[in-house]
């Protein structure tokens, strides 16, 4: 059996594999998408995508088998993340709900492909900084980061491909500039952010390039 079977035979077992949910169409970016070369062996891959199934889990794949899209849970963790990252082919990944950190987060840094990621709760203003290695992401979501600051959001702006950003919670007009660079985004949302109401104005008013939707909310 080669190495590399082994291997992630070894992680699959280790590790518990929860329910992923196939990631609904609606949120794939306007841009064509192909799968590329490379990563795991498509035959080991395939057997992973088998494994998630057989775990009660579902999975987006592309015509090859590879595996483009993921929703994990509560029995994922930072653990878990090298198997993830090893997904060349992986454009969509839900971390919501999960146990992974910033630690895990760093892990995934070869995923430079990724199209869309919605991170979890136990991410810092440290994990955020990990996201600039993402430079094709359209869509992000920090909705569920608590720990995120003005600061660690920041980092965000530097991701030019945006097209639909769900903000963290604990951000303040400190970062309405931030957001008023975001020229490509056609979809901003601010659940329950302290941005105030002159904040929320200079959003409104400002003329975004693709125009704007801005969905806010309050606590």
């Amino acid at each position: 059996m080669p190495h590399t079977v082994r291997f992630v035979r070894r992680l699959v077992t280790q590790f518990a594999w929860a329910t992923l949910l196939a990631l609904l169409g609606s949120h794939v970016g306007a841009r064509a998408e192909q799968p590329l070369e490379g990563g795991l062996p498509r035959d080991v891959e395939r057997e992973l995508a088998q494994r998630f199934r057989d775990a009660g889990a579902s999975v987006e794949t592309w015509d090859n088998g590879n595996i483009r899209a993921l929703i994990l849970n509560g029995n994922f963790g930072d653990a878990d993340m090298p198997v993830v990252a090893g997904l060349a082919n992986l454009h969509w990944l839900n971390l919501y709900g999960t146990n992974v950190t910033d630690r895990g987060l760093n892990s995934l840094r070869p995923l430079t492909q990724l199209r869309g990621i919605f991170l979890s709760s136990q991410i810092t203003d440290k994990g955020v900084e990990v996201l600039r290695v993402f430079t094709d992401l359209e869509r992000l979501s920090l909705g569920d980061c608590e720990r995120v600051t003005d600061r660690g959001f920041a980092h965000v702006g530097q991701l030019h491909k945006l097209t639909d950003v769900n903000t963290p919670i604990n951000i303040s007009d400190d970062v309405v500039p931030v957001l008023l660079q975001f020229d490509h985004v056609a979809t901003l949302t601010l659940h329950n952010s302290n941005v105030s109401e002159a904040g929320i104005k200079q959003l409104q008013e400002h003329r975004f390039p693709l125009g704007i939707h801005l969905l806010v909310s309050r606590r």
